[in-house]
């Protein structure tokens, strides 16, 4: 078989230059402090209620409780004319409500909280004074409803139900007093802390000004709300938005105990763990100068391992502010809980980020997570920043995160879920901020945090010259990379400096070639392109969603190469840009499913290869999974199946996740490609229920529709709670199907001979909210496996250029390019036709043109080996050279003898 490729010669021009790095140590935990500057101001959001509760680490022990060691409480029972005790239910969720030890018992699981939390530092100790005490008034005339609520009234019914215990309770020796009305005062609303530091209440010696006013939302919140209003107490401040504009949890999201009291992570933040004691300084990594450094994290609920690993990093922005990156993971108290309506798991994990702010009001922000999933609602969690962290936890949450307004890079490096993060932090007071502009010009835009209004900003450009203020635009002489240097001063003294390398490209020319060839899912591949310039930008687009990116500096003959993977089959448009450019050049990449292999059904970003029928819509969420929604039900469904091929046996794995026990999805299999959701059915589908009777339970193979029929029910009890993945295993050979769930074999079926035994995998969307991710198959072979190579020779050649020819100079001239040889034939061979000489129209140099090849000839089959070529033209001092372009077109041939 002889095949040939014809080839004209082209420009090709490349230069590289390789950029510096930088590092710097950390700095010590003292360094990263922050406290709250005395005299700040003077009271707090509501008028009369000056808290003193602030974010600094700097608590006032001497209005606040220290929460180190045992700490004293005392509650205190009473009615009114209008709620008597008596009168209050006697078989309300299993509890005697007259009784005042059913309060206690209630709460009581606040304790154990507290113990976690601290990591053993504090247990509260809570004495009852069990007997009920009336008050003075009706319960209506307190004002302690959310509409009439003011501190003035809450210190009024304070001081009213001290005076009423006195006579019987000694108050003696208590931190703390929690006031408790029975369940059928409903006057009394709700449960805020009591901050008594002025117009102080006097009860057997002791000062009573720590506390909380109990009311019916505790019934609502449950025992946390004894650990949020006594946060209060040993000093922590709201966390939830109290400014009254926005949404009520703004700030934190579920994020801390002291925002949402139900939140989907009912911890304390690592930072309320150091302000309260319950940290110690090495439990924390600092950055309080410029520079970059690397810290192992563990979970904030894991008890501290002495510094070891770090339970928070604080990036130091200023006298009074931070940032704060730790890592949140379903252990401990952010585990799974089990509370109505059912067992549910945090909405997100990872390395979550925040930003403090001492000078901030209580609850008006002085605590601030920083979102690195912006947008990110859904699978049951409604509140934005309830999605948040990076690193690929539960979410498809980014790696790497810059804080803008303070140019703190955040990296995760690696992450292991629920056991350590490995985060790499840079904090950049002064920084640059470099764009390419018009050929040889670079604009600069320079930073500092907390600079002051005449501060100066002075620039060194790398090319000896020198320029001025917040942001500049500068022209080279000549391309290249260049140092740029940035001061920072107020007056004559600086307050930062900062360098970047800052790329000039030269006017573009020529054009960009692109070189492809066939892949494997699953595999690699690598993308080549030959241009004029320094740099070349790789973009892969696939359905017009962009998977891969990366700026690659082409080497001295002007090649740059590019790798990456697919997971799937796909077409795949790779575009190759030269020097931030217009001037492009593109190629495509077709990646083929190998047959009796392995592959990903599902790449994670598009839906290449699948089609989809019926009502609803899949697409890809924050969770890097394929999320169902549009309103569907299971009588009117949607299915996505793998429409690029059909299976016959194999086995199938996919997770799952559902926001509520009665989600309802499912996996459908051999069914023939469909024109409506009924053909779908008329194959297998193994159920998604978790609450679901055993024939149509997760893990039951059923139809759902039409002929409704029951082909094996399952024995799943192991599903996870909501909002945790679940693995589905299906394995499909012959006649037999068996299903896992999270590894046991939940049912099994041995006459699955619809469709002759092949067909399309698909999966279902009967509701809103399932998600589905990992969608992996498995081929599986039996007796004799064989397949056919077709007999292919393929060749492919870049263009090339030499450099201008000076007249009168003796010179030997190079040009190089490369082929990429494809061969299956026994042997072959790579040859050129006679070189000539260069021509300018009748003109013709005097010197023949010279072709090497790095490799001509093959003893076997070869696959997309590049082969080197070499053109040389010598020109002599008394050559005549004619004003104008000089080319020959070249044939290349590609030949066997043994096909």
């Amino acid at each position: 078989m002889w095949r040939w490729v014809s080839v004209a010669v082209a420009v090709l021009l490349s230069a590289v230059c390789a950029l510096p790095a930088s590092a710097a140590p950390p700095d010590a935990p003292t360094a990263c402090r922050v406290d709250r500057p005395d005299g700040l101001w003077p009271g707090d959001y509501v008028n009369d209620w000056d808290t003193n509760l602030h974010h600094g680490l700097n608590s006032d022990w001497t209005k606040q409780v220290r929460p180190i060691g045992t700490v004293k409480a005392l509650m205190i029972f009473v009615d009114f004319s209008d709620a008597p005790a008596s009168a209050a239910n006697p078989n309300q969720g299993g509890r005697d409500w007259r009784v005042p030890q059913s309060y206690w018992d209630f709460l009581e699981p606040s304790v154990e909280m507290f113990k976690q939390a601290s990591n053993g530092r504090f247990t509260l100790d809570v004495d009852l004074a069990p007997q009920w005490h009336r008050m003075p008034e009706p319960s209506t005339t307190y004002g302690m409803t959310r509409a009439t609520f003011s501190i003035a009234n809450q210190k009024a019914y304070a001081r009213k139900a001290v005076q009423a215990a006195d006579p019987d309770v000694n108050f003696a020796g208590y931190d703390l007093v929690y006031i408790m009305p029975p369940r059928n005062a409903t006057q009394i609303a709700f449960s805020p802390e009591l901050n008594l530091y002025s117009d102080q209440i006097v009860a057997d010696g002791t000062v009573v000004k720590n506390g909380a006013t109990y009311g019916q939302d505790m019934f609502t919140w449950g025992p946390k709300i004894v650990n949020h209003e006594t946060g209060h107490a040993i000093s922590l401040p709201e966390s939830y938005n109290g400014s009254g504009t926005g949404a009520t949890h703004l700030w934190v999201g579920g994020w801390d105990l002291m925002g949402n009291i139900l939140g989907h992570a009912p911890e304390f933040m690592s930072w309320n763990k150091w302000k309260l004691g319950w940290l110690d300084d090495p439990d924390f990594g600092c950055l309080a100068s410029d520079g970059s450094a690397e810290y192992t994290l563990s979970p904030v609920s894991l008890p501290p391992d002495g510094g070891v690993t770090k339970k928070g990093v604080v990036v130091r922005t200023s006298p009074t502010t931070a940032v704060v990156a730790e890592l949140r993971a379903p252990v401990g108290l952010d585990a799974t809980t089990t509370a109505t309506p059912g067992a549910s798991r945090m909405c997100d994990w990872g390395v979550l980020l925040y930003r403090i702010d001492v000078t901030v009001l209580n609850s008006y922000g002085s605590i601030k997570v920083l979102d690195a999933m912006p947008g990110s609602t859904g699978g049951g969690c409604s509140g934005d920043v309830d999605i948040a962290t990076l690193g690929r936890g539960q979410g498809d949450g980014p790696s790497k995160f810059v804080d803008t307004q303070t140019g703190t890079t955040f990296e995760v490096l690696s992450i292991e879920d629920g056991v350590s993060a490995l985060l790499k932090v840079t904090r950049a007071a002064t920084r640059i901020t470099a764009t390419p502009g018009a050929p040889l010009s670079v604009g600069v835009a320079g930073a500092q945090n907390n600079a002051p209004a005449g501060a100066t900003y002075e620039w060194a450009f790398g090319d000896g010259t020198t320029g001025t203020g917040a942001t500049a635009t500068h022209a080279y002489a000549a391309a290249g990379r260049y140092s740029v240097t940035l001061t920072v001063r107020d007056g004559d003294k600086v307050l930062g400096t900062a360098s970047e390398t800052v790329t000039a490209y030269a006017p573009v020319s020529g054009t960009v070639t692109v070189q492809t060839s066939p892949a494997v899912a699953g595999e690699r591949t690598t993308v080549r392109a030959n241009a004029s310039g320094q740099d070349i930008t790789f973009e892969v687009r696939r359905r017009g969603v962009s998977v891969a990116k990366q700026v690659v500096a082409l080497d001295g003959q002007g090649r740059a190469s590019f790798s990456y993977s697919s997971a799937v089959a796909a077409t795949d448009t790779v575009t190759a840009c030269v020097d931030a450019s217009a001037t492009c050049g593109t190629g495509e990449v077709e990646w083929w499913f190998r047959p009796g292999g392995s592959a990903e059904l599902w790449d994670g970003e598009t839906l290449a290869g699948w089609s989809a029928v019926g009502a609803g819509s899949f697409s890809r969420n924050y969770m890097n999974a394929l999320a169902t929604s549009a309103g569907t039900t299971s009588a009117n469904p949607g299915v996505l199946w793998y429409s690029a091929r059909k299976f016959k046996d194999f086995e199938l794995s996919v997770d799952y996740r559902v926001a509520a026990a009665g989600n309802n999805g499912g996996v459908l299999l051999r069914f023939p490609a469909p024109a409506s959701v009924a053909d779908a059915d008329s194959g297998y589908q193994v159920a998604i229920l978790d609450n679901g009777a055993a024939g149509v339970r997760t893990g039951a193979i059923t139809q759902e529709r039409g002929t409704v029929t029951s082909f094996a029910p399952s024995s799943a009890t192991n599903f996870k709670p909501t909002r945790e993945w679940n693995t589905l295993k299906i394995r499909a050979v012959g006649r037999h199907l068996e299903v896992f769930l999270n590894g046991v074999l939940v049912s099994e079926y041995h006459d699955a001979v619809r469709n002759g035994g092949e067909g399309y995998i698909g999966l279902e969307n009967a509701v809103n909210n399932v998600m589905y991710r990992n969608v992996r198959v498995q081929e599986v072979v039996g007796g004799e496996v064989g397949g056919t190579v077709p007999a292919t020779l393929a060749l492919s050649v870049g263009s090339a250029s030499f450099p201008a020819f000076v007249p009168g100079v003796e010179r030997d001239y190079t040009a190089t390019t490369s082929a990429v040889v494809t061969s299956t034939a026994a042997d072959a061979t790579l040859s050129v036709s006679e070189p000539g000489r260069l021509t300018n129209g009748a003109f013709s140099l005097a010197e023949p043109l010279r072709v090497a090849l790095s490799k001509s000839a093959w003893t076997g089959p070869t696959s997309n080996e590049v082969v080197d070529v070499t053109f040389r033209q010598l020109i002599k001092s008394t050559d005549p050279l004619r004003t104008g372009s000089y080319s020959r077109t070249l044939t290349f041939t590609l030949s066997t003898t043994n096909p």
